[in-house]
């Protein structure tokens, strides 16, 4: 096939939205010719990455949307500059098409379902994702959070559910010929004329260099070393950690929790670890380099994911691929990905902050005292691991490019 891939955000070696782009980009050039559109601030990156390692059906075309110094490029400026580069690309894309004569177009990255990509007017097949943006927590779990937390998880929520009304998401997912979702929540928050000619697939994976043969053993009594690797903001569940480590402190549990990453909520976290008097227990490291990460993850014994509404988790997939047990929520991408051999899902219908919190803690509990269950789920996650690898997420969809463009081919 020839493919036009839309890659907003795209480079080696990091993780997050960038290292999708990336990962689909080079697993898809394997056997197809690839255009990928992306970012400028990408090419360096890229482009050094490419002569140390040719791709030649690869192709990288660059487009920059210059925003004024005074506006930074997080948060939700991001949003405005996606939304004027999607409208920019398309002109480029109709001259890239006139020139390859593309088979599909694929939508990648940014891996949202609320803000549309216009490719589907270049009168080809179309396949939007896989993207999340569905995924959603009661609020009641976010009770206690600094109140700006509270109001961005609103607004979230208002505009997720605003895509029933916007005729221009309309329009731009009826071009689709295929709706690829991340989660199943994200299937059911978009219009059922979209559901009809939708699928749910994972869109992250573990490179199989990263999986190691055999998980870590647990020396006769070291704590229970828990880790968190995520972004230090409110719908990541640090508070529901702290709540849980509360837990464990007060039964004489022998746990140990490491977050790795930043954030805006970083002081009030640390403020929460102090008032509950967990500096000893619950050690926030601030943000730290790809090869830290890794090393962390070597020696870890679990890891505790309590998000409120990941598509995927990254660290989910990274973390099996390590041998480590996940514990994580009944909310969006990572219940998918956890099943009972390679960790708990914690249910979270009906019950309270502090009920969550105490299931958590529950769950750590269970695996801090019963090192052979750790055992039997740190071989399951690597087992999971093998499932999750990012050449099978990649080749599935792959097929279904096959099947839409032989679909068109047959109307």
């Amino acid at each position: 096939m020839k493919i036009l891939l839309s890659a907003y955000a795209c480079r080696p070696d990091v993780g997050s939205e960038p290292g999708v782009g990336w990962h689909w980009s080079v697993l898809l050039a394997q056997r197809h010719d690839v255009v990928v559109l992306t970012r400028d601030r990408f090419r360096p990156f890229i482009e050094t990455e490419l002569s140390l390692r040719p791709r030649p059906r690869l192709h990288f075309v660059y487009l920059e949307i210059p925003l004024p110094r005074h506006i930074a490029e997080t948060g939700f400026a991001v949003y405005p500059k996606y939304i004027l580069w999607q409208l920019a690309v398309f002109p480029l894309a109709l001259r890239l098409h006139r020139k390859w004569r593309f088979d599909v177009v694929q939508h990648i990255t940014i891996g949202t379902f609320r803000y549309p990509s216009w490719l589907g007017f270049l009168g080809i097949p179309f396949v939007f994702g896989p993207v999340g943006g569905g995924e959603r927590a009661p609020s009641r779990l976010y009770q206690g959070l600094p109140l700006r937390e509270r109001l961005r998880e609103r607004f979230r929520t208002t505009v997720m559910f605003s895509g029933f009304l916007d005729p221009f998401l309309r329009i731009a997912l009826g071009r689709a010929d295929l709706y690829v979702a991340r989660s199943k929540q994200s299937l059911e928050v978009v219009p059922a004329s979209v559901r009809r000619k939708a699928v749910v697939q994972l869109e992250i994976g573990v490179n199989p260099e990263e999986i190691i043969l055999k998980p870590r053993e647990r020396a006769a009594g070291e704590p229970l070393r828990t880790l968190m690797v995520c972004r230090l903001i409110g719908w990541k569940g640090i508070h529901l950690a702290i709540d849980a480590a509360c837990q464990f402190r007060s039964q004489g549990v022998k746990v140990e929790i490491e977050v790795c990453g930043a954030g805006n909520l970083l002081p009030w976290l640390q403020g929460e670890v102090e008032r509950c008097g967990l500096q000893e227990h619950f050690r926030l490291l601030g943000a730290i380099s790809r090869n830290e990460v890794k090393e962390k993850y070597r020696k870890a014994h679990l890891l505790l994911f309590p998000s409120l509404h990941d598509a995927g988790g990254t660290a989910v997939v990274e973390a099996l691929g390590y041998g480590l047990p996940v514990i994580c929520l009944d909310l969006g991408g990572p219940a998918e990905i956890v099943t009972e051999r390679c960790g708990i899902v914690v249910p979270t219908c009906g019950r309270s902050r502090a009920d969550v919190g105490n299931a958590l803690a529950e769950a750590v509990a269970a695996l801090e005292t019963n090192e052979c269950w750790r055992q039997r789920l740190a071989l399951g996650a690597i087992a999971r691991s093998h499932e999750l690898l990012w050449s099978n997420q990649v080749r599935a969809v792959e097929v279904l490019l096959e099947n839409v463009i032989k679909c068109r081919q047959t109307m």
